[in-house]
């Protein structure tokens, strides 16, 4: 069932943030983002090195403004479109240059 793609529609920021709002009571500021990871994720991995999720979370490319880097729109916003069942990382940037990583496991939409 992994990987099996999504009908129909697909996951995006802007439901990841609803489900927060709704599920978990918590509601982002506008100038806090939701960046989502665009690959499968093996979490099973971050179990054995805890340190793996940092590294990654790290290395995800910066959300800009100009549009310009990967991921990223012209708002500023995360553009990548989930369009598979699986677990996929997300990083929530908070303020003053602080993140969040969050297991996501999209099971159906």
């Amino acid at each position: 069932m992994e990987d099996a793609p999504i009908h129909p529609g697909m996951v995006t920021h802007e439901n990841v943030r609803e489900k927060l709002s709704k599920q978990l009571k918590i509601d982002l500021d506008d100038n806090e983002k939701v960046q989502i990871f665009p690959k499968p994720v093996n979490f099973s991995e971050f179990d054995d090195n805890e340190s793996l999720m940092e590294e990654m979370l790290k290395d995800m490319e910066p959300l800009t403004k100009d549009g310009d880097e990967e991921g990223s729109d012209k708002s500023g916003e995360c553009k990548v479109q989930l369009k598979a069942l699986g677990e996929y990382l997300v990083k929530i940037h908070l303020k003053g240059d602080h993140a969040v990583g969050l297991r996501l496991h999209v099971i159906k939409r």
